[in-house]
């Protein structure tokens, strides 16, 4: 791990934690912070190479289960830059989290359904998404009223990546295959930005943060070619030296 690195992400988000009172603790050799409630933790994927921020709820007696928040490749490649940007997105991510919405997010309109005799866009697709998972709305809402236009990258990367996850892993078979079918409806239907989006932000993402993923989505896939070819195309990709950095350091 890049010690430097490290420190510089822990320096942009310490205000927050100071001001949710979120202070050092350690469990054997588990170092984190908490306030009594809740945890919260950075570490580094030497596999992966992923700096990690996850939290937890803290229950008596029970055993911590981490949650992964957010996460981003840090590689020899990586610069102090880059490290500036995983601090800004992980403070960013905690506000979210921790229920800290801006001011304006209530005058954020959600996404309309699109022109008709249109190829479906970014606005479509989400309006869609959106329909499947009510939950994220404030997450859409938080994005545009935080950055004046839609990040549809960081929010598909951020919780696209999310909601495939939690399916995947507690979904039903029925749940499931309607979410490969929406995908592969806009992959196949959509315009560019739309198919890029699903294949790039959503779908490699989340392979690059579970390299398993796509066994448990292979039953999903069977049926839906062009949606399975472009994501082995992309897995491939990834795969090659250096090129996980082009999607994933470019969420800001």
């Amino acid at each position: 791990m890049d010690q430097k690195a490290y420190d510089r992400i822990m320096e942009a988000i310490a205000p927050f934690l100071q001001e949710k009172e979120l202070t050092p603790r350690k469990d054997g050799d588990v170092e984190y912070f908490s306030n009594g409630q809740k945890a919260v933790q950075v570490i580094y994927d030497e596999q992966g190479k992923l700096f990690v921020l996850q939290q937890a709820v803290l229950e008596e007696g029970k055993p911590v289960k981490w949650e992964r928040l957010s996460t981003w490749l840090y590689d020899e490649q990586s610069t102090e830059r880059d490290a500036a940007s995983i601090g800004a997105d992980f403070e960013d991510t905690l506000r979210y989290a921790f229920g800290i919405r801006t001011s304006r997010e209530g005058e954020v309109s959600l996404p309309g359904k699109g022109a008709p005799g249109q190829d479906p866009g970014v606005e479509a697709f989400t309006n869609r998404f959106l329909a499947m998972f009510p939950q994220y709305k404030d997450a859409y809402k938080e994005n545009v009223s935080r950055y004046g236009t839609f990040l549809y990258d960081r929010f598909y990367s951020l919780y696209g990546v999310q909601a495939l996850r939690q399916l995947l892993e507690t979904g039903t078979k029925k749940q499931c295959d309607r979410f490969f079918g929406l995908l592969d409806e806009m992959y196949c239907k959509g315009d560019r930005a739309v198919s890029t989006c699903i294949v790039y932000s959503l779908l490699a993402q989340a392979c690059v943060e579970d390299p398993g993923l796509w066994e448990k989505a292979a039953p999903y896939l069977e049926n839906r070619k062009f949606l399975a070819d472009a994501g082995k195309s992309v897995a491939k990709y990834l795969h090659s030296s250096g090129r996980r950095k082009k999607y994933l350091l470019e969420k800001n």
